[in-house]
Formats: structure tokens, sequence, C-alpha cells
């Protein structure tokens, strides 16, 4: 048995090829974009094809989320005096933590 085998090292490259890098969830509905990327097609559909995940203030992308506030916010956001103070996270890891991304609009 090679020694890459044995350590599972490919096992592991597999399983997080088949996670989405959004949702961080196994992909559902897979779609491949131009760079070779995969994701879930509602997870790249909301995130970065569907207007609305720029910032209205700032117009850059809404990488971040505070949650303090609960809500996603753009590297400008986060540093001002508004959110200063408060724990912010990459949108990847409050993804699981708040399900964000499967937020329904009740509205």
């Amino acid at each position: 048995i090679p020694a890459a085998m044995a350590s599972g090292t490919p096992v592991q490259e597999i399983q997080e090829e088949t996670k989405c890098p959004i949702c961080l969830e196994y992909l559902t509905d897979p779609v491949s974009i131009h760079c070779g990327h995969n994701f879930c097609r509602v997870c790249i559909t909301q995130y970065y094809l569907k207007p609305g995940n720029l910032c209205e203030s700032h117009d850059k992308s809404l990488d971040l989320f505070c949650e303090e506030e609960l809500e996603a916010v753009c590297v400008v956001c986060e540093r001002s005096p508004e959110h200063r103070s408060h724990k912010v996270l990459l949108m990847e890891e409050a993804a699981p933590k708040y399900k964000v991304g499967n937020i329904v609009d009740l509205g």
C-alpha cells in the first residue's frame, strides 16, 4: 500500500472536493465555474451571480458576517465605527454556524 493511501490523504482530498466552499456541506446540484471550482447551484447563484451581494453603501463584496448585528458586511463596514468593536467572521466560517445562505425571506 503506498504511503499516501495509508495516511488517508487522498480520501480527505476527495471529501474536500465534494464539499461546497460556500456552505461547507456536500455539493447539492453541483456546478463548475470557468476556473474549475465546484459549488452547489443555489450557493453560487445566491452569492455570486444574483445582484444584492454587494454592500449598498460601499459597493464591495459582502464577504464578512457581523455576529453582533447578525448581518453580512463588507471590509469597509467592518472597519467603520458601527462594527469596529464587533466580532466579525469570514462568511465561510459563519455559514455553518448561522446557516448563512439558507435564510428565507419571509417579508
